[in-house]
């Protein structure tokens, strides 16, 4: 029996593909003036873009990796994920044009309208 030496050469191939094209997302992200950012189901904020950091004066490399519960408490000390992500996730329908309020880290309280899409390995949700 052949020792394996590792990935093939068509995985290898993938992979980079791959690498590639999530750098060409993250830059299509950081290029959009709207603020995004992504968390998985347990509420784990995964993507955050440029946009995002300059209104809210946060920087990508503190916040990814951290539970959004975290970054973002509500001022009736509810959290988002609580009121909004876990809400999303539940039900399977977005959630669109919505006023909230919250305190950033610094202690800076935020008014914004978002949107809240629940997204699947197959993609966003059916409307």
């Amino acid at each position: 029996m052949a020792k394996r030496d590792g990935p093939s050469a068509v995985l290898k191939g993938e992979i980079a593909r791959l690498a590639r094209v999530d750098r060409l997302y993250g830059q299509i992200l950081d290029l959009i003036r709207e603020t995004i950012y992504v968390t998985d189901k347990n509420g784990t904020i995964i993507v955050y873009n440029k946009e995002s950091e300059r209104m809210e004066g946060l920087c990508k490399d503190d916040l990814l990796g951290k539970k959004e519960e975290e970054v973002y408490p509500l001022t009736d000390g509810m959290s988002f994920y609580g009121a909004v992500t876990s809400k999303v996730m539940r039900t399977g329908e977005p959630i669109r044009n919505q006023y909230y309020r919250y305190l950033l880290p610094n202690g800076r309280l935020t008014n914004f309208i978002f949107s809240s899409y629940p997204f699947l390995r197959t993609g966003l949700l059916p409307p």
